[in-house]
């Protein structure tokens, strides 16, 4: 395990004096690939950042890059990146105070988890409605940026802008091939959210249909729609791991398109779906990329690969670029013919989860400090469109493309209360119930004593669906509940059902 060596003046009578202190951390490379596995490490992290009042990411005049992405001490364990076009490279862990007696952060740019207010749309235009997008997920701030598909060019800070509750660790936004709203895969809440892109808002979870489960979905990366329009997941963890879970059009499930294990699949993060097969990259042994027949049969190892493959693009003329994450020697944009023989290596920007290919032929890559766009030739960069951005997969969206019309919803037959979402929740979850009919509405939410600690609703409501934020947050009554167990309470005339949900602080 490495040591940091902080280097800090005083002043002993008079003199200027050095004091070394040695503080052992993790590894920040050891950390980075963790979180990239399972990213629970890293919003754990940015709520306690949160909590201490300390800033979740800091970038520095020079480029330098610091996020909150472990915990020791009880405190936020910062990796620090000092070369934003490999991240990898010359990276180190620190807490805030060390950094604080390392840098001058005097004119760094400090970014404070905030809340869902703070995250509009904030160049959204109808110009750029009607514009091809690149839809790339951040997850510094849990958002959707878009990028104009053929310069590269940023178009919208947040393209959909969830808040702190209902997305985390976003990994991959695509168009929904008939309904038209926008699907992001988070892998942190274990499904696939639903968000509308003409204002960015969130609607509601659409897979799995009836919320969450983790028999079906848990650790999701990447996720992809078949020709019939059927939804493809990965899961990477949970009893349904190393499996690709499947979807019909209105987000129920299916089963599983590819059991759990099959051809040795283990860890899989993205899907690709070409004319006569399916490719799957994995970053667990064997790592590399899986090809499968288009009915989920297993075929081959297509491409192995020594460390750490991510999203996947198929070129016009059939090649595929792959994103490679990690490994030295390996990482960078790697090129194969449409057969899974290597070409080549383009390594002018490393650490790489996202790929695509803009129309003047160079590539777009993302990783923890940005977007960028290099040479497809040389694979030197040409520029860097974002820094300080820590972006996943890159995908596109067609808002020109002819829409299926979605029937309009049936009317309720009957009074239901919803499971409340997410669940464990902190500091807010959002609360569903249904109406057949209009009626006088009390919702409240008691403690494992019956002690009522608030009343969401006590009105009359009409039929239909509705949603109610119940937050424990400084801003909302009640703040200063502990961890546990509360049930909430519907009473709809003469109709009641209880639910129980759980608070971890």
């Amino acid at each position: 395990m490495r040591r940091l060596l902080l280097i800090t003046t005083v002043t002993l009578l008079g003199i200027p004096a050095l004091i070394s202190r040695a503080q052992p951390h993790s590894p920040a490379s050891d950390l980075l690939i963790e979180v990239e596995l399972n990213p629970a490490r890293l919003q754990q992290a940015k709520r306690l950042a949160a909590d201490q009042g300390l800033p979740i990411s800091v970038q520095l005049p020079s480029g330098t890059l610091m996020y909150a992405m472990g915990i020791e001490q009880n405190k936020p364990l910062y990796v620090v990146i000092t070369d934003p076009l490999h991240p990898f490279e010359g990276c180190f862990t620190a807490l805030y105070d060390e950094i604080e007696q390392r840098f001058d952060l005097s004119s760094a740019k400090k970014i404070f988890r905030r809340p869902s207010s703070a995250l509009q749309p904030s160049r959204r235009n109808t110009s750029s409605l009607n514009t091809r997008l690149l839809l790339v997920p951040d997850w510094t701030d849990d958002r959707v940026w878009a990028f104009d598909a053929v310069t590269g060019n940023l178009v919208d800070t947040a393209f959909t802008h969830g808040n702190n509750t209902a997305l985390e660790s976003p990994k991959q936004a695509l168009e929904h091939p008939v309904h038209r709203f926008i699907t992001v895969s988070d892998q942190i809440r274990d499904l696939v959210q639903k968000f509308d892109p003409a204002n960015g808002t969130w609607l509601s979870w659409f897979a799995p249909a009836t919320g969450v489960n983790n028999a079906i979905l848990d650790n999701i990366r990447g996720h992809a729609y078949r020709p019939n329009n059927n939804l493809l997941v990965t899961v990477a963890s949970g009893s349904n791991s190393n499996a690709i879970a499947q979807f019909d059009t209105g987000g129920n499930s299916l089963g599983n398109f590819i059991a759990p294990g099959t051809g040795g699949l283990n860890s899989p993060f993205d899907i690709m779906i070409r004319s006569n097969d399916i490719l799957i990259s994995q970053s667990s042994s064997p790592t590399g990329v899986k090809q499968y027949a288009l009915d989920g049969t297993y075929l081959a190892q297509w491409a192995t690969i020594s460390s750490f493959p991510q999203q996947m693009f198929r070129l016009q003329d059939g090649r595929i670029a792959v994103a490679n994450f990690s490994g030295t020697g390996s990482t960078g944009i790697r090129l194969y013919d449409a057969n899974g023989n290597f070409l080549r290596l383009l390594s002018g920007v490393t650490g790489n989860r996202g790929v695509y290919q803009l129309p003047n032929g160079n590539f777009l890559t993302t990783n923890a400090s940005g977007l960028h766009e290099i040479d497809s030739t040389t694979g030197n960069l040409v520029r860097t469109i974002q820094a300080g951005t820590n972006f996943q997969y890159i995908n596109l969206y067609d808002p020109a493309s002819v829409a299926v019309e979605e029937p309009p919803p049936a009317a309720p037959v009957s009074f239901a209360l919803e499971q409340n979402f997410p669940n464990p929740f902190n500091p807010s979850t959002t609360i569903s119930f249904t109406l057949p009919e209009a009626a006088h509405v009390t919702l409240k939410v008691f403690d494992l004593l019956g002690r009522e600690v608030a009343t969401l609703v006590n009105e009359a409501r009409n039929a239909g669906k509705h949603s109610v934020t119940f937050s424990t947050d400084a801003h909302h009554h009640p703040a200063g509940l502990s961890s546990g167990l509360y049930f909430y309470r519907l009473q709809a005339g003469s109709w009641s059902s209880t639910k129980k949900m759980a608070l971890v602080q």
